[in-house]
């Protein structure tokens, strides 16, 4: 507890002398411009796992039907890993309801396990319309996109912008205040979001660029489908957390950029559809090992901003790591 205290104050310290704006990642990050629709022909999967709480995934499919697609051609993959019989009812008859859809639609019934990695990976395989020049959308089923534009401009900016890693979007929680901005590796345990919490109104200069940045949430994560093979797709020794740091991780070594549209949004649910779970220590042991000072350090993300704070803050002395082993033995394994 005492340990766990002092990190509190450390953090609190440290934002209360550095504490910095969403000014100094405008500065910070390269940026460009905005994209526009594409007139060009894409082919987009989207990835969406879930288990029951077909509330939700209905209500994410409807905001993914009143999108503008333009020429983008796509398909929608639902991942139902283990719903009961009475969900899969729902789910036919919504199928039924939406034939004639400008959405192809599959559904994937894969029953083991939660392994987040693992089902994207394997509905992609079962993907077999999937060619190589085509995008993939990894898209969390409590997600639900406001602009209808959204996959049209996404898809525009993956397809138009060389060397381009994963993209992510604003995410905001029901609240209206922020969930994601991007995710800044090796802050507070894994990753940490920067300004979660706070008003979007910050956010007005930030969103007249597209921004790169060193990692984005798996709830919004676009890529081309010939990268996210090459790198291997997600890492299937992360099944709860962790998977999409991972990912873009991989992108940078790659020799990729990952970015962020910040002027699309969506509101997130953010694990409303499975139950909260404590951080498994083991998964963030093996990320550690798996990554070292890349995650910790990571050169695409301010080396003068604190790495124990999730609101961002300079430091004027060597911090070093976020000490996660010791707090592994103050909260235990989970």
């Amino acid at each position: 507890m005492l340990f766990r205290l002092s990190l509190k104050l450390y953090e609190y310290v440290v934002r209360l002398i550095g504490c910095v704006g969403i000014d100094y990642f405008c500065k910070a990050f390269e940026s460009t411009s905005l994209p526009e629709k594409t007139s060009a022909f894409v082919g987009l999967h989207i990835l969406i796992p879930f288990r029951d709480r077909w509330d939700l995934t209905r209500i994410c499919l409807e905001a993914l039907r009143k999108q503008n697609l333009g020429q983008i051609s796509c398909h929608v993959h639902l991942i139902d890993n283990g719903s009961s019989p009475g969900t899969r009812a729902q789910i036919r008859n919504w199928l039924q309801q939406e034939r004639g859809s400008p959405l192809e639609y599959t559904v994937h019934e894969i029953d083991e396990p939660f392994n987040f990695s693992r089902l994207c990976n394997l509905g992609l395989k079962l993907s077999r319309s999937l060619k190589n020049q085509d995008l993939l959308l990894f898209l969390n089923n409590d997600v639900v996109l406001e602009n209808s534009n959204s996959l049209a401009q996404s898809a525009a900016f993956v397809s138009q912008t060389s060397g381009c890693g994963a993209v992510g979007i604003t995410l905001l929680f029901p609240n209206r205040r922020i969930q994601h901005v991007f995710a800044a590796p090796g802050v507070k345990i894994v990753a940490a979001h920067p300004f979660k919490g706070r008003h979007p109104s910050i956010l007005r200069e930030w969103k007249m660029r597209a921004r790169q940045v060193p990692a984005v949430t798996g709830a919004f994560l676009l890529l081309s489908a010939e990268n996210f093979l090459k790198v291997g797709g997600f890492d299937e020794n992360l099944p709860t957390a962790g998977q999409d740091i991972d990912l873009c991780l991989k992108l940078q070594k790659a020799g990729l950029k990952n970015w962020v549209l910040p002027h699309i949004e969506a509101v997130h649910w953010e694990s409303a559809s499975r139950k909260h779970s404590r951080i498994n220590f083991d998964e963030v042991r093996y990320i550690y090992s798996k990554w070292r000072s890349f995650l910790t350090q990571n050169p695409e993300y301010p080396v003068n901003i604190s790495r124990f704070s999730e609101q961002p803050a300079r430091v004027f002395w060597k911090e070093g790591d976020y000490p996660i082993e010791k707090l592994r033995s103050v909260r235990g394994k989970a």
